[in-house]
């Protein structure tokens, strides 16, 4: 994919006319940006959406949650007697509000500025690949799961490592959604696995998402093996990042 003039334009439109932009109010430029942005991500809306659904619906109908949960989470045993379907519908159901609304949270903030720029397809191709690799350690593991924290581990991932070129510099940077996903993957790591935390599975999210990252993204002069450096070095400062959480988090605890 080659961030080219036109998709670096009707990405970040603001850049394209900074002075024009400072000249708003804030409601006015949030409405610019929602009006320009959001018809640009369907999948990541759907996602959100489809994911707030299969929660609250089944807490309405006892029917329907008793479907969700015999046909829709990861279970090894159902999965390697011929159930596939499961290491990508269990990210799609959570234990509670707080686990589901979390996760589209990030999904949200990520999704929006990262459908823009590789498009809907590869947005759907991503979030299946980070969803059905995070699934696997439990499978082989034999540890039943639902949520959809590794496939946003990875969609964050892939955002971590998809370069932009800055307006009329032709340099690499980075989003700006950094500290956002790091504190996101604090959280996703600091927990107990006791407590029924997959941080394998966050883990394999994670690696796939930078691996999917490189691999989409298209700098001209930039080798696939250098995307591959920069994968690597967005992983590093994130479980930095990650380990600094965790143990601001441990010594604050009881």
């Amino acid at each position: 994919m080659i961030l080219n003039e036109a998709t670096r334009t009707s990405t970040y439109p603001a850049t394209a006319s900074r002075s024009g932009s400072e000249e708003l109010g804030p409601i006015t430029a949030f409405w610019r940006w929602a009006v320009t942005t959001i018809p640009k991500c369907p999948v990541t809306l759907s996602l959100v959406l489809v994911n707030i659904l299969l929660y609250g619906i089944p807490l309405l109908n006892p029917y329907v949650e008793l479907w969700t949960l015999e046909w829709m989470p990861l279970s090894p045993l159902y999965f390697w007697s011929g159930e596939f379907w499961r290491a990508l519908t269990s990210g799609f159901i959570h234990f509670d509000w707080d686990h589901v609304l979390t996760n589209m949270a990030v999904l949200l903030l990520v999704g929006l500025k990262l459908e823009p720029m590789i498009g809907p397809a590869n947005m759907i191709k991503a979030y299946v690949i980070c969803q059905v690799a995070s699934s696997m350690p439990d499978l082989f593991m034999g540890i039943d799961s639902i949520g959809a924290s590794g496939a946003v581990c990875g969609m964050a991932g892939i955002l971590l490592v998809c370069p932009l070129h800055e307006e009329g510099r032709g340099r690499v940077r980075l989003s700006k959604a950094w500290v956002v996903i790091a504190i996101f993957f604090g959280y996703q790591f600091s927990g107990d696995p006791g407590e029924g935390i997959s941080l394998v599975g966050h883990l394999a999210g994670i690696i796939a998402g930078l691996l999917v990252g490189a691999s989409l993204t298209h700098v001209p002069g930039v080798s696939l093996w250098s995307r591959f450096h920069r994968a690597a070095a967005a992983l590093a400062v994130a479980f930095a990042l990650c380990g600094a959480l965790s143990t601001l988090e441990y010594w604050g605890g009881p």
